[in-house]
């Protein structure tokens, strides 16, 4: 964790991002340790780490992501661990997020969890 944080020190010490997103995001990488038993490591987590970061970014900003490729896609859709993701996206957009997020954000969301769940 102290690699991720790390990182994400660096974002917020460049004002790419601000204090209420460093701290959903560290709230994030310890709720999916303690609940989920999903480890984030610089090795699993920068890239999903960082996505994040700059997803509430653009959410707090209205700005809008591109839309995720559908092949890409298709592959969570397909997954036998699609049932588990959806919840555990569920949990942290209830209790981390505190709020709906854009579908295409999401689907983002949902690759990354499927990759760390995979990794599992």
């Amino acid at each position: 964790m102290e690699k991720l944080k790390f990182r994400l020190d660096i974002l917020k010490n460049s004002e790419v991002i601000d204090e209420e997103i460093y701290n959903k995001v560290i709230s994030l990488i310890e709720h999916l340790d303690k609940k989920w038993e999903i480890t984030l490591t610089e090795e699993n987590g920068a890239m999903f780490i960082t996505h994040l970061s700059m997803a509430l970014k653009r959410i707090k900003q209205n700005e809008n992501v591109n839309n995720i490729d559908k092949t890409v896609f298709e592959e969570v859709m397909v997954s036998d661990k699609l049932d588990k993701i959806e919840e555990i996206y569920e949990d942290i957009e209830k209790n981390i997020f505190i709020e709906k997020l854009p579908e295409e954000e999401k689907k983002y969301i949902l690759v990354n969890l499927l990759l760390l769940e995979e990794d599992k």
